[in-house]
């Protein structure tokens, strides 16, 4: 993906786990950081499932202990990962986008093109207050929201218009018949993995990247996970 789109990917995973994984990927710079609102450290919670692990006590996994681990709100994490502009967000931290989110800046956020982010009021760990009211400022901050999921919005799509060069019947298009055919290309990709067993994280992590990638026309730079 690094070089058929000329792209860097820049990775911040709160799990140390996880994080020994992603090291082993050439195509992805990662960091040990958990983002949040403040720079410092905070307690992860190391979930049974290593995939849900949070710095929330709320989880539909039982907790196997707790680790400190540093953290970073993104603004000072992109400073510290020399990173100037962030072209694509990709969010998935387990609860902490909301005050990551909050913490940053209006005109920080004005300069991402587009975000792609997994809110968890679909499990119980973040209230739908919350995800209502982080959305209602991203709207009036300049972003469209589409929602491709069916519960909750744990995969929403955060579009900024002004940097963005997308028609109102592309947006149409994407946010009413595109989702749905995603939902349905979905439904069997969950079929298919079940018959031939799970991929490995980085490999799951970057293969959503590159979707992202491939249905854009103007690829841009640079790419932040917070995983």
């Amino acid at each position: 993906m690094k070089h058929r789109h000329g792209v860097v990917c820049i990775g911040a995973e709160a799990s140390p786990q996880i994080f020994q994984e992603l090291k082993k990927n050439d195509s992805l710079k990662s960091y040990n950081i958990a983002l949040h609102d403040h720079v410092g450290t905070v307690e992860l919670n190391l979930s049974a499932d290593i995939l849900s692990s949070s710095i929330f006590d709320a989880s539909t996994h039982s907790v196997n202990g707790t680790t400190s681990v540093l953290c970073m709100d993104l603004e000072s994490f992109a400073i510290h990962a020399g990173v100037a502009q962030i072209d694509l967000l990709k969010v998935d931290i387990e609860g902490a986008e909301i005050p990551m989110l909050a913490a940053c800046s209006d005109d920080f956020l004005r300069k991402i093109p587009q975000i792609t982010i997994e809110f968890h009021d679909f499990c119980g760990i973040t209230p739908a207050s919350e995800v209502t009211d982080c959305l209602t400022r991203m709207k009036a901050l300049g972003f469209d929201v589409i929602r491709f999921s069916r519960v909750g919005h744990q995969d929403t799509l955060l579009v900024n218009r002004a940097l963005v060069s997308v028609s109102k019947a592309e947006f149409l298009y994407v946010k009413y018949i595109y989702r749905n055919l995603k939902g349905a290309v979905r439904v069997c990709a969950s079929l298919q993995r079940a018959i031939d067993g799970p991929t490995t994280i980085a490999e799951g992590t970057l293969r959503e990247v590159r979707d992202v990638l491939n249905s854009r026309r103007d690829t841009r730079s640079h790419i932040l996970l917070s995983l």
